[in-house]
């Protein structure tokens, strides 16, 4: 279990922007940098008990800038439905802002249970059969398990 470190307070200001940057966008933009995801659900936020365990992912996907539209709807139609699966509490992409050839996910589940049903399911075989030709390099994916969350103020 890791320490809660104090935070600057410079890093504060910065991490209260991005969130609010993060929560107000929706990925339907992602294609001309503005970035868009859905929030999650109101009662399933960090800090909350129903959200205070489970699993997150983070994943990072260079693309082929050849194929990027093909990518970017790909990946809409990708997180939209994985957004309406049980036990997804929250599902995230968007475009890394120096590396415009950057897809990252962040991906929030109830648990393990809920994270293999994501694997298996029909949208997330056609954008694994999809990636090969779509990538410019090496995916990376980690991760986590998560026994507690806690909301930082700023």
């Amino acid at each position: 279990m890791r320490t809660k470190a104090r935070v600057p307070e410079s890093r504060k200001v910065t991490q209260r922007l991005l969130r609010r940057l993060w929560s107000a966008t929706n990925l339907s933009s992602l294609a001309t940098g503005t970035f868009e995801t859905s929030p999650a659900s109101p009662t399933k936020r960090i800090g909350d008990p129903l959200a205070s365990d489970g699993i997150v992912v983070h994943a990072t996907f260079p693309l082929d800038l050849a194929k990027r539209e093909a990518a970017l709807e790909t990946i809409e139609d990708l997180a939209e439905q994985s957004r309406a699966e049980a036990g997804t509490i929250e599902y995230r992409a968007a475009m890394d802002l120096p590396e415009s050839d950057t897809v990252r996910f962040v991906e929030r589940y109830e648990d393990a249970d809920a994270f293999e049903a994501h694997t298996e399911t029909e949208h997330f075989g056609a954008f694994e059969a999809a990636l090969p030709d779509l990538l410019a390099g090496e995916p990376g994916v980690l991760r986590s398990e998560v026994e507690s969350a806690t909301e930082l103020e700023l």
